[in-house]
């Protein structure tokens, strides 16, 4: 007999999950890749979860280069057209890493649109920002105006699955207790602030930002020690003339 999840769909079935995003959550949990708690939440199965894990282990160190490869490969396109998808759709890492899942976790053939239908609504289950609950988290809309609002910043740029990032965040609120009350801290999730990430040149997580007066003047790629990063926080605000 052969698995349910390998039955060709119809053009109609198809055509209902494109149009229908019920439709696309009803699917996904017919298919054993996402749950509906009886107390409302949704949450990815514990079978996706592990395959999906994977793949972001795969993909979470992966350079701006490899993954604009990522994708070219995946969709059949050149480097450029892949960093216009890139761009277009604002692809992460972390989608990509639930697209490749979603494709293994369905073991059927779907078009492309819709398998990335599938996976932005199976990307949004489960993810939870890198950006600790103590800090403000900010996205491409936001982290100029919360520049604009103070004149001293630390900002911090995590990513999922990356373990220098834990160690950092595990160390935060010694950092904060050790400076200045004026200095201001937040961070990013690396793979939803594309334009951060363009700005500021940004290809490693952790990296560490100081700003002073909306201008950045010291910047740290890699894990930073709470004594490294609080000298580095006081040095660079004394000589801005804190």
């Amino acid at each position: 007999m052969a698995n349910a999840n390998t039955d060709p769909l119809s053009d109609e079935r198809i055509r209902e999950l494109t149009d229908d995003p019920e439709a696309r959550f009803e699917f996904l949990v017919d298919r054993g890749v996402i749950v509906e708690r009886d107390d409302g939440t949704v949450d990815a199965t514990s079978a996706f979860e592990d395959e999906r894990a994977v793949y972001v282990d795969s993909y979470k160190d992966s350079s701006d280069e490899e993954f604009r490869e990522t994708v070219a490969s995946l969709f059949g396109l050149t480097p450029a057209r892949a960093e216009k998808r890139i761009q277009d759709l604002e692809l992460t890492r972390w989608e990509i890493a639930s697209f490749l899942a979603l494709r293994g976790a369905l073991d059927v053939d779907l078009p492309t649109d819709l398998e990335l239908q599938l996976a932005e609504m199976v990307a949004a289950v489960g993810e939870a920002s890198p950006v600790p609950p103590s800090l403000p988290d900010l996205g491409d809309d936001e982290y100029r105006a919360f520049l604009d609002d103070h004149d001293h910043a630390v900002l911090f740029v995590f990513q999922q699955g990356c373990d220098p990032c834990d160690a950092m965040k595990a160390e935060l609120d010694a950092v904060r207790e050790s400076v200045a009350d004026d200095v201001a801290f937040a961070g990013l999730d690396g793979d939803e602030v594309p334009e951060f990430r363009r700005e500021f040149e940004i290809t490693v997580a952790p990296t560490t930002l100081l700003f002073v007066d909306g201008d950045r003047v010291e910047e740290r790629e890699g894990y930073c020690a709470a004594e490294d990063l609080v000298d580095l926080v006081d040095e660079t605000i004394t000589a801005a003339g804190h």
